[in-house]
């Protein structure tokens, strides 16, 4: 497992409900806390290791040492925003990359736990802002995307930069691939697209109710009040 940079199309895909909890899940969620601690991050979102899951980790601390701070939250819903602040972000997926973004400093949020329990809070400041910003992950949104476009134009070198970087990468994986496949008996079977994804069953079954693997837990529905 990997963060990915833009652009990597994941970061642009509006994550698929979590219809099942399983330790493949669990094993993910594991792998992304650390990831994130290694590159400094306060908060890492599925999509942003590759992953069309609607799910992320957060620790506003910032510290692996601070357990207590950290949070797993599965199939989350905005219910409601209060007060706005603008503060500087950044992003574990556009490195070197820092702007002033506008948000609310109040939300009132539902999601699921590791655990399958539904959790109503309401987060406010800095953890608030953090939430938001992984939220955006999974709607397929960054936080560039707030920007005026004045500001935006800004990063345009930097964005072609990391353009140019990952078709490089794109290649140089392609071309290893082909030299590893050279050889080899061709898999004919069809691969299957987004229904089955390491341990993870995505179906339209239980959207609306949240239906986790061997129970049902009523909760939010999935699609965010914003």
């Amino acid at each position: 497992m990997e963060i990915v940079f833009y652009p990597h199309p994941a970061l642009r895909q509006r994550a698929g409900d979590i219809t099942c909890i399983d330790d493949a899940l669990r094993s993910a969620v594991r792998e992304m806390f650390e990831l994130m601690y290694s590159a400094n991050g306060v908060g890492l979102a599925a999509n942003q290791v590759g992953l069309p899951l609607r799910f992320f980790v957060m620790n506003p601390s910032g510290d692996r040492d601070e357990p207590e701070h950290e949070q797993v939250v599965i199939n989350p819903i905005v219910r409601n925003k209060r007060g706005a602040e603008t503060d500087e972000e950044g992003c574990l997926s556009l490195p070197s990359m820092h702007g002033d973004v506008r948000r609310a400093t109040d939300l009132t949020v539902e999601y699921f736990t590791l655990e399958g329990e539904t959790v109503k809070a309401t987060l406010s400041d800095f953890t608030a802002r953090v939430f938001q910003h992984e939220f955006d992950h999974l709607e397929g949104v960054l936080f560039i995307d707030h920007l005026p476009a004045g500001e935006q134009e800004r990063f345009l070198p930097r964005l072609t930069e990391l353009s140019e970087q990952f078709e490089a990468t794109k290649l140089r994986r392609l071309s290893c691939d082909r030299r590893a496949g050279a050889g080899r008996p061709r898999d004919r079977r069809r691969r299957s697209g987004s229904a089955e994804l390491r341990g993870w069953v995505l179906t339209r079954a239980g959207r609306q109710s949240g239906a986790f693997g061997g129970w049902h837990a009523t909760g939010p529905s999935s699609t965010p009040a914003t």
